[in-house]
């Protein structure tokens, strides 16, 4: 209303009074005013729930944004770079790209065996959100699987980020800083050697317990009952241990939960397992 009328405080007032008519008969007026057509503006849209919303109307010359279409190129060309370097090829895992946010995983395509049946595939997700202070995020992420596909997700170390209206002299230190991905994997690796995938665990097993509790302390934080409930209910001691497991088997089952969720929750989850990682060595 105020991007295009400057009409807030009067129709603020309108509304008020229940005066909804004044405020739709200056508007019809207004919009058949020449410069008014003539205005060029930017429409922000933001999704909810599978239903579009608009979210405001800035300035054509003055909002400073990095489109998808830029990003997508950043993300394509130092990932393109990675590969060159190690060998490995890349791919897209996930996509989901709107007008006000963007979220795209890019992933090794090839698992790497870092012990015996437990392997790594590494990639980048990288998203660009207008919401807030508007930035974009490069954030190292991994899989880490057995042979018989149980896994888990985790949404690791940050690369670097930019924020929207950075001077150049900034981006490109921000960018420079995505190379930490083949040092960050190294790490990475190294921590989940540390951990014994494939030996068996009980509800007594320091492990698990901090599985557990984890989650229940995420899933109370973060998301509703529900999920909460499913979540738990996936490792409930008194189901779980009926047939032998192994550590790789309950985070698999806590996967099989995780899996069925909006992106938005799963997103907040791998965030979390971040934490939880270095507390089963």
């Amino acid at each position: 209303m105020n991007g295009f009328y400057r009409l807030d405080y009067f129709a603020n007032f309108a509304f008020s009074q229940d005066e909804k008519d004044l405020i739709l008969n200056n508007l019809k007026e207004l919009n058949e005013k020449q410069y008014i057509q003539d205005l060029k503006m930017k429409f922000r849209l933001i999704e909810s729930e599978n239903k579009w919303y608009l979210r405001s109307v800035v300035s054509d010359t003055r909002y400073k944004t990095f489109d998808n279409a830029t990003v997508m190129f950043i993300a394509f060309s130092k990932i393109s770079s990675f590969s060159k370097k190690s060998n490995v090829p890349f791919g897209i895992r996930y996509a989901n790209i709107s007008d006000s946010k963007m979220e795209l995983i890019l992933s090794e395509q090839k698992s790497s065996e870092i012990a015996p049946s437990i392997y790594l595939k590494a990639g980048v997700s990288v998203t660009n959100s207008e919401l807030g202070a508007g930035a974009v995020r490069f954030t190292f992420n991994y899989e880490v699987h057995n042979s018989n596909n149980k896994k888990f997700t985790v949404m690791d170390a940050q690369l670097a980020q930019i924020n929207h209206g950075h001077r150049f002299e900034t981006i490109s230190s921000e960018l420079n800083a995505i190379d930490e991905f083949t040092n960050q994997r190294a790490r990475v690796v190294s921590l989940l050697q540390e951990i014994n995938w494939t030996k068996k665990v009980t509800k007594e097993s320091r492990a698990f317990k901090a599985v557990y509790a984890n989650i229940a302390l995420i899933a109370g934080q973060t998301i509703s009952a529900p999920i909460k409930e499913q979540l738990l209910g996936a490792i409930d001691p008194e189901e779980i241990f009926k047939n032998a497991v192994t550590l790789i088997d309950v985070m698999g089952k806590l996967n099989d939960v995780i899996s069925k969720q909006s992106r938005d929750i799963q997103r907040i989850i791998e965030d979390r397992l971040n934490s939880l990682i270095p507390k089963l060595k």
